[in-house]
This record gives C-alpha cells, structure tokens and sequence, in this order.
C-alpha cells in the first residue's frame, strides 16, 4: 500500500510540479495547511514536507480563545457541530412552527410504498400481555377484533381435543388459546 502511495505521489510531482509558498523555497509542494482558522474558508496554502512540519509545530486552532470558548467547542465537536434538541422538540416537533402531517408531500414521500399509496397506520401501544396475548394466535399489533376472532376460530378447530382423538398437548394449547382470546377480548380493538 505504501509503494502505490508513493508511486501515485511521484506521479503527482511529475506531472504538476507545484513548489511551495514559501518564500525562497523551491521544494515540491506535496501539503495543504489552511490560511486561516474558519471553517468555512476553502483557501489553502501548499507547503513542501520541512515547511508542513513547521506549520504544524507552531499552529494552535485555539489561539486567540479563553476557556470557556474552548470547552464550549470541544463540547460541540462531539456532535460535529450540528444543531441538537430534546426528542419531540426539533424542527417537526409539538412546539415547532413546522408539522408534518399525512397531506404534507415530505410524509407521503417518506412513507410512500411502490405503488404510490402511504403505508402509515397509527400503531396501538401494547403492554407486554397484551402482545403476549397477540403472540400465542400468531397475529401482530395491528390486528383488528375480527381478525382475532377469525385466527379464534381457526385455531380452536385445529387444537380442539374432539376432532385430534384427546391429545393432551393440543388440550393443553387450547386451554393458552382460550385465556389469551379472553384476555383480547377485554382489550379496545376496532
């Protein structure tokens, strides 16, 4: 990996053949050291290897601030000095002058299947008996009432002791069947 580094770099000195900025020196520029502290400044100088080396021993990007500015970019850098806010507070937040409703092109976009129709239902929040409930018919939280009786139905007519010649495992997840229907049954379903 090195040699085709330095293969590619020699290329480079071949074909440019850009001499440093400094001045007096004709050492083939190979290093970009910026000219100023801002970010936002694309200007760079080139520098040969010797004159990187002293720029780089002598920069300090926090010349000039006192403690408190230093602390207060370290903290930032973190986050790579983008913008943060408590969750449901941001942009599209309850306290936000922008919403994001199912009308909005942004919201179809985003939740835009290949057909072209929003997938987005409103998911029910479920405690764990209620999804353990869900669980033992197999069927998921967006479910409806009919679609619980119907996997019901379905089920008991598979497990039911008088159609499989009293098997006591099937019994056994019959009577799972009947405690988990009851207990959906006094759940607020559509």
């Amino acid at each position: 990996m090195n040699i085709r580094k330095k293969k590619l770099l020699d290329w480079e000195v071949e074909s440019e053949k850009i001499t440093c900025s400094v001045d007096n020196c004709n050492e083939i520029a190979l290093h970009r050291a910026p000219e100023t502290k801002d970010e936002k400044d694309s200007n760079y100088k080139l520098l040969c290897l010797i004159h990187i080396r002293e720029f780089n021993a002598t920069w300090n990007y926090f010349e000039g601030m006192d403690q408190n500015e230093i602390e207060k970019f370290q903290e930032s850098d973190v986050i790579g000095h983008r913008p943060t806010w408590p969750l449901g507070l941001g942009p599209l937040g309850r306290n936000s002058k922008w919403t994001l409703n199912q009308n909005d092109d942004l919201f179809k976009e985003f939740f835009a299947t290949s057909s072209g129709k929003t997938n987005f239902k409103q998911q029910r929040e479920l405690d764990p008996q209620e999804r353990k409930a869900l669980a033992v018919l197999d069927l998921d939280s967006e479910t409806t009432m009919n679609q619980i009786k119907q996997r019901y139905k379905h089920l008991v007519k598979r497990y039911h002791p008088d159609l499989n010649g009293n098997n006591i495992k099937n019994e056994e997840k019959l009577k799972t069947l009947n405690k988990a229907y009851a207990f959906l049954l006094t759940c607020n379903y559509d």
